[in-house]
Formats: C-alpha cells, sequence, structure tokens
C-alpha cells in the first residue's frame, strides 16, 4: 500500500491568529491561607494562544489537592467556573507556550520574627519523586495535558523548566516589599480540536520554619477550548488542482542589456497564512495529514513545525520554497535573472517564480469558537497538498498574457472535463490578481525615495547590487473545484464553482513582513542597467517592492528617451503614415474593375526630432491567400526599410496595388491594414501608424434566361440547357454548386442525363468564376403498368404509371414530386404532403 511520508508535511493549513499576550494572576493555596508562617504565595500564568473571547483575558483555578489521577471531577470544575470567554484558547496541532511564575514574599531575618528564616521554597508532591531537590534553586515541577472525548485523563506528562535560579523583585504590590520569584516553562500541543481540553500544574510550597504545617499542596488547572479539527485521520474525497502562485517577483530594469538577477540570499522567511474566505464561514482546518482510503492509507497526526518543501528550477534558474502554518521561506540555488528577453519593454519581462500544486481534501468534525463567547462542533473541509503534483513556473508578465489565453481556450472548450475548465478559469483569476497586485505594488513603490540611477545606449555597463526586505503584506485569492459526486455539498458550506456538476472553496494566501534571515550575503541581488541604442538614455530611481522586495526601476519621463523598444520617456520613434489625396486613415476603392487592381499612395512621415529608419507593410490576415499586393516595392506582408529625416515627410509618394489573385477570390475586401512602424526588427514593432483600405470589385450581372428542356424523362434521351450572359463572360456549365467539373460552354448546350439532376450555370472568364444559377430540376422515371406508393420521399422523384397510381405515403421538405398516371391518381388516408416539400398530380402518360 502505498503511504505519505510523515517527516515532509506539515498540517496543512491553519486558520491564524495574533499571538499577544495575556496573564492570569491569582493566589496560591498557601497565599490564601493566612498561614502565620508567611507562605503568602502568587502565581502569574502566561499562554501564547490567548483566550476564547480574544482579548487575552483567560484564567484558570487554583486548590488544594495533591494527586494528578484524581482530578477528573476538580478539572470539570474549572470548566463550570470559569466564563466561556476567559477559557485558554489553542490551535489543534500548534504549539502553545505557557510561563508560570511563582512568587513569595521575602522575609528578612531579625526583630520580633522567629530566630530562623521563614523562606518557602517549591518542589514536587511527595508522592510523584519528580524534580530536583527540596530547594528553589533549579529543577522541574510536573504538567499534565488532556483532552475530553476520551477513556484516559492524559496524553502526556511534561516537565516545566525552571528557567534560572530565583530572581529577588518588588514587583508585587501585595507583598509590600521584596518578593522571591521562580519561573517555570513548558510548551503544548494539543493534537486535534477539543471543546475541552486542559493543562495541569503541581507543586507544594514549604516553609522552613515549621515544615510539617505550612506545606500547601499547589493544583493549577487551566481550562482550554482547542479549535481544529477533531479526528486524527479521516478519508480522501478527492483531488483538487490549486492554480499557480508567484512566491517571488523579479523585476526587470529598462534597457536592451539590463538585468536583475537574485544571486545567493541564504534563506529568507516571511510570515504566511491562509484563511478561508468568508464565503466558507463554517470551514476550518488544522493539523491533519490526508491520505487516499484504500490506497495510500489515511490522515494521521504531523508535527506542524514540519515543512511543506519544494524545489524547482528551469533556464531562468532555480529555488526551494518551504511552507509551514505560520511562515513562508525561499533559498535561491542557482541564479534567478529577468532580462530584456529580445527587447520587449522592461515590465513585460518582470519574472514571476512559484508553483502550483494538486490538492487531496476531505470532510472532518471540528470546534469552532463562535463570536468569542461559545463553542461549535461542525464539519470542516480539510485539505493538504500532494508533492508528486507540483507544477514549479518561471513566467514573465507576457507569458502569464499568454497562458490566460491558453487558460480562456480551455473554458470553451465545452467537450473538456468540466474539472479542467474550471480549474482554467480559476489559473485565470489567479493570474488577473497577480498582475493587478504587481501593478499595484509598482505604483506604492514609486512614492519611495529610492536611489537614483541613470545611463545612456552604447556607455559601459552600469552594475550594484542591492537586497531583498519585505515591508507590506497582500493576499491572492485562490480557488479550487470540488466535484459534486463525493457528496461533500450536504455537510460543508461551499459555494458555487461557475460550472455545472460542482462545487468550489476558495481561500486567501497572505503574505506577511520578513521574520527571518539566515545565510546568504547580504548583498543578495545584482542589477545591471545597459542598452545598445546610441540615442536611449534613462533617468531612474530604484526603488523596493513593497511586497516580494527586490527592485522595482520608476522611469523618470522627463530626461528620458527609449527606442526599440519605447521604455517610457520621449519616444524616438515617432512615425506617421498618410494617404495621399486624402486625410484621414481610412480610403474606399469601390467598383474597381474585374482584373484589374485597385489602387492609391502613400507618403512616409517622421515626428521625431531625430533621424529615423522605418518599415512599411501590410498586415497579414486571414484573406492574404486571396490577394496580390504590392506596396512600395513589398509583396505580400513583406516590409522594407525606408529612412525619413527628422520632422518632415517623403519626397516621393509610393504606389499601393491591391488585387484579387484567383478568379474565385472573394470580390470584396475590408479593413486591409498597412503601418508605417520602427524598425527594431523585421517586422511590426511596438510604435506604427496604420491606415486601412476597404475595396470591392464591380462583378457581373449572374446568367439570365436560364431554362432545361425538357426536365421530365420517361428514358434516356438528350436534353437542352440555355442560358445567356453579359459580353466578356460565358456561360459555364456545372453539376454542382460550387466547384466540380465544367461540363459544357455556351449559350445553348446539349447533355444526357441518366438520373434525377440538377444543373448549375455560371458566368466566366479568366478573372472571375464565382455566382452560379441552378436550372429547374430535371426527373427521370421508368413507367410501371400501375403503383401503389406507401414509402415516404424525402428526394425528388417523378413517378410514372400506364394505367393507375395509388399513393398513402407522405413527402417530406425539401423533396418535389410529381405523380403521374394515364386512366387515375388516387390518395388515401395517410398521404400528405409537408410543408416545405413540392407535390404535383397529373393525368398523362410518358412523355416522349
Amino acid at each position: 500500500m502505498k503511504t505519505f511520508s510523515t517527516s515532509i508535511y506539515s498540517l496543512l493549513f491553519v486558520l491564524s491568529y495574533t499571538l499577544t499576550f495575556g496573564q492570569w494572576k491569582t493566589n496560591t493555596v498557601g497565599g490564601n491561607s493566612g498561614d502565620a508562617y508567611y507562605v503568602n504565595g502568587k502565581i502569574k500564568v502566561t499562554s501564547s494562544g490567548g483566550s476564547v473571547g480574544g482579548d487575552n483575558n483567560y484564567q484558570g483555578i487554583v486548590v488544594n489537592h495533591n494527586n494528578f489521577y484524581t482530578a477528573a471531577a476538580t478539572i470539570n470544575s474549572a470548566f463550570s467556573t470559569v466564563p466561556t470567554a476567559n477559557l485558554f484558547k489553542a490551535q489543534a496541532g500548534v504549539p502553545v507556550n505557557i510561563t508560570l511564575e511563582i512568587l513569595h514574599k521575602f522575609v528578612q531575618e531579625g526583630g520580633n520574627l522567629p530566630p530562623t528564616t521563614h523562606q518557602v521554597f517549591i518542589n514536587y508532591f511527595t508522592d510523584d519523586n519528580w524534580g530536583a531537590g527540596d530547594d528553589w534553586y533549579g529543577g522541574t515541577i510536573k504538567s499534565s495535558i488532556g483532552k475530553n472525548e476520551q477513556a484516559y485523563l492524559y496524553d502526556q506528562n511534561i516537565n516545566l523548566t525552571k528557567n534560572s535560579q530565583y530572581v529577588h523583585t518588588y514587583e508585587e504590590p501585595a507583598f509590600n516589599g521584596l518578593g522571591r520569584k521562580s519561573t517555570f516553562t513548558g510548551t503544548y500541543t494539543f493534537p486535534v480540536g477539543r471543546t475541552r481540553g486542559w493543562i495541569v500544574i503541581g507543586f507544594r510550597e514549604k516553609s522552613y520554619t515549621n515544615y510539617n504545617v505550612s506545606s500547601h499542596n499547589n493544583f493549577v488547572i487551566l481550562p482550554f477550548v482547542v479549535e481544529g479539527p477533531m479526528e486524527t485521520q479521516v478519508d480522501s474525497l478527492g483531488v483538487t488542482t490549486e492554480p499557480q502562485v508567484p512566491y517571488m517577483v523579479v523585476h526587470n530594469p529598462p534597457g536592451d542589456g539590463s538585468s536583475t538577477t537574485v544571486t545567493n540570499t541564504g534563506t529568507k522567511c516571511r510570515s504566511f497564512e491562509e484563511t478561508f474566505s468568508k464565503d466558507q464561514s463554517n470551514t476550518i482546518s488544522g493539523s491533519i495529514k490526508l491520505g487516499y482510503k484504500g490506497s495510500v492509507g489515511f490522515i494521521s497526526t504531523i508535527d506542524i513545525e514540519a515543512y511543506v518543501e519544494f524545489s524547482g528550477s528551469g533556464t531562468q534558474g532555480s529555488f526551494t520554497t518551504k511552507n509551514s502554518s505560520n511562515q513562508s521561506c525561499m533559498t535561491v540555488g542557482t541564479s534567478l535573472t529577468a532580462s530584456s528577453g529580445g527587447g520587449k519593454g522592461a515590465q513585460n519581462n518582470d519574472l514571476f517564480v512559484g508553483y502550483g500544486i494538486d490538492l487531496a481534501y476531505g470532510v472532518g468534525r471540528a470546534v469552532k469558537i463562535i463570536d468569542g463567547n461559545s463553542t461549535k462542533v461542525d464539519t470542516s473541509l480539510i485539505y493538504r497538498p500532494l508533492p508528486e503534483t507540483k507544477k514549479i513556473f518561471f513566467k514573465s508578465k507576457s507569458a502569464i498574457l499568454a497562458d490566460i489565453i491558453h487558460q480562456q481556450s480551455i473554458i470553451d472548450d465545452e467537450n473538456r472535463p468540466i474539472k479542467d475548465r474550471a480549474s482554467a478559469q480559476y489559473q485565470i483569476n489567479v493570474w488577473s490578481q497577480v498582475l493587478a497586485n504587481n501593478d499595484a505594488n509598482i505604483a506604492a513603490a514609486s512614492s519611495q525615495t529610492g536611489e537614483n540611477q541613470e545611463f545612456s545606449g552604447n556607455d559601459s555597463p552600469l552594475t550594484f547590487n542591492s537586497t531583498i526586505d519585505y515591508s507590506t503584506s497582500q493576499s491572492i485569492q485562490v480557488e479550487h473545484y470540488i466535484s459534486s459526486e463525493v457528496g461533500i455539498q450536504g455537510v460543508v458550506n461551499i459555494g458555487g464553482s461557475g460550472f455545472s456538476l460542482g462545487a468550489k472553496f476558495a481561500s486567501n494566501k497572505n503574505f506577511g513582513n520578513i521574520q527571518s534571515s539566515s545565510g546568504g550575503q547580504s548583498q543578495n541581488i545584482s542589477i545591471t542597467l545597459d542598452d545598445n541604442d546610441p540615442l536611449d538614455n534613462f533617468d531612474l530611481k530604484v526603488v523596493k517592492d513593497p511586497v516580494y522586495g527586490t527592485p522595482i526601476f520608476i522611469i523618470k519621463p522627463a530626461l528620458t528617451r527609449s527606442s526599440c523598444p519605447y521604455e517610457e520617456g520621449y519616444a524616438i520613434d515617432q512615425p506617421r503614415l498618410e494617404i495621399v489625396g486624402q486625410t484621414g486613415d481610412t480610403i474606399n476603392l469601390n467598383n474597381t474593375t474585374i482584373g484589374t487592381p485597385g489602387t492609391f499612395q502613400v507618403k512616409f512621415c517622421n515626428d521625431s526630432n531625430y533621424d529615423r529608419t522605418y518599415r512599411f507593410g501590410f498586415v497579414s490576415q486571414s484573406n492574404l491567400g486571396d490577394l496580390s499586393l504590392s506596396a512600395a516595392g513589398n509583396v505580400g506582408n513583406q516590409t522594407s526599410p525606408f529612412f525619413v529625416e527628422k520632422n518632415s515627410c517623403t519626397i516621393q509618394n509610393y504606389d499601393v496595388n491591391i488585387a484579387r489573385k484567383f478568379s474565385t477570390s472573394p470580390t470584396e475586401f475590408t479593413a486591409l491594414k498597412f503601418v508605417l512602424t520602427d524598425n527594431c526588427n523585421n517586422n511590426i514593432g511596438d510604435i506604427s501608424s496604420a491606415i486601412f483600405a476597404n475595396l470591392d470589385f464591380a462583378i457581373p450581372s449572374p446568367p439570365t434566361n436560364v431554362s432545361v428542356s425538357p426536365n421530365e424523362l420517361c428514358t434516356q434521351e438528350p436534353i437542352t440547357l440555355t442560358a445567356n450572359c453579359q459580353p466578356t463572360y460565358t456561360p459555364t456549365w456545372y453539376s454542382l454548386p460550387t466547384g466540380g467539373a465544367v461540363l459544357a460552354l455556351g449559350t445553348s448546350v446539349t447533355l444526357n442525363p441518366t438520373s434525377n439532376i440538377t444543373y448549375y450555370v455560371g458566368c466566366q472568364n479568366t478573372d472571375y468564376n464565382r455566382a452560379r444559377v441552378a436550372t429547374k430540376p430535371i426527373l427521370f422515371a421508368t413507367p410501371m403498368n400501375s403503383l401503389n406508393l406507401s414509402s415516404d420521399f424525402s428526394a425528388n422523384s417523378l413517378q410514372i404509371a400506364n394505367t393507375t397510381l395509388t399513393a398513402s405515403n407522405k413527402i417530406i421538405d425539401p423533396a418535389r414530386v410529381k405523380y403521374k398516371a394515364a386512366n387515375s391518381l388516387t390518395f388515401n388516408p395517410g398521404f400528405e404532403a409537408k410543408a416545405g416539400s413540392t407535390f404535383e398530380a397529373e393525368i398523362g402518360g410518358c412523355v416522349d
């Protein structure tokens, strides 16, 4: 049986909470006793988990009890005594840190006091035999952790370790003087959710003055509500695909040869949490691992501090990312580089690095806190990543835009599985957020002071270093498809998928500020600014992406000029294409003679302050195969360079000729596009000026006086076809409405049909072969002595009887049927000519 490793994967994703600290203070048993020997003590308890009410106002109880294993009634009394809002809170699988401070009044010797010291020391209950000796200098005290809905009282015994030797303090006002404090700490993890969980701590406080009289047993009970899944294992109901999400963005600087390279980052970690969207109001996730029932086992509890770790590599570099319940870490191995890649503009080549993955999901019971004052046991959606399905990506902005088009094609294909179409839609939704967030991050960073840089084309490359620093949090919502076949809708509140036969759940990935950094160099980003166009000049400031911490390059337009590609500032390329003899960008060429091209002239202009070379040509369209083009010396969709001086137009005008390529080519063309473009490559560039041509040809009149004689045949015999065309066009005869072989040419031709047929005629010459006109259908039949027709007709037919004809059949659209008989025609019940059909009846014999 295949199983998942429990050492790699942490609990899936845990609903987060804020780690702020409160404090519960109360007297010890000795402090409440009025002990004449000065055993007046106090305790303070601090928990990292907070309280159910959310205000860190938690509390427990302290009782005089000395046996951990007879404490069930005492534990129950804590829950009946403490209000729900004041119960301690924990998350399933998430460690809770407890600090216990024990303070006693320090009594100086002398005066009217007894002749021996009255200090208090702490140790274990005598029946436990745990811990250190009978002194307050070191050692441990005993504690236990447990929960309801099980046969045993405790899951584990845990020693609370004393942090250091006691310290003297004046922090307790009730002592009215010096106190002596011992501090103990412990870490506890509830493996699953429960409405009742508890931590019990026991210690004894004793006076040196009267050991047997002044000794008090302290039983400290901390009552908890533990949020999260209540089962340690559940079945997997299915697998869903999580969209690809970036964990780093490397911004590309301007300039043809510029690049940003993330080198040795070491490992940088930031706060991370995943929360379900609000429409999934009763879904909680916790310390759970999913498996497939019957194939890879069941869910089992694992260590929440274990990492989900993925590594990926590509031509742009390699990285490792680790996600736990509360932080996301990334380590760059081989350098990650964002570069111009052929000169597409800086921001179009920002590099987005991350991964997507499939998730197994299931349903289990979970404890949820309601409004801070009550608890609820509800069904919850639980999920975890499947490592073998990870999809690493390195995508530029332009690649993301291309992927959106690809994903949309999947959505539009109704033959694709619904899961694939839904996943494609959810990926588009993530990409839209990613691009919008990137634009917002750039806009937010533009207000930073930054570091000023300036470089020009053909200068030596400018290089410098930077660091990664996160300063702002950001959230991305991801959606996941759930098949309707798993029966999950009745037990979990999930939203519609937007596709039939399915549902979805949505969660938010929240990336926070930087938490830690280890290894690597302080200068871990290398930046090169370079450009090979002599006229280009870039004035910019380097700022930080507030979310991803990588450098962003903000161009200052006033002192920047650029070309090939244009990247803000002054546009060095400013082509303008004019139609000679008219204003506007569209020319209409109407009623062009068949066999001759439509012709017009253009002029090339340059509105730039610099002499430039531009390219002129036709923008290829789907109808290029039907066009014969020549424009300024180019043929088809070729482009050629033309030099144009600054702020001027060419003296020479250039001809554009548009002709039909074949006799069967269309006779009307609209919005034919011609451009004058920058000379950045051998095709259409980023900056261009366009004109448009609409062209139609004067087509000939269709054939006239089209006839066929005869059109009803009883035996094989010749027929005569006639038609007329205008001068220079010849009637051309076919057996098909389009295509097919020529049967005959001329205004009057003779043919010998052997079956039902319709002929077609068109007026044609070497330049035109399009519209055809149909003759009247020709019906062919062999006479029978008599006919009794019961079968329906759906095609043209001629039925002839030498004596009688009886019919009870139906004639179905679009059939044309004629009945003839020499003596009689009889139509019995059941005969019907359906709408759209043609029916004729005639007394007579065969046409000779």
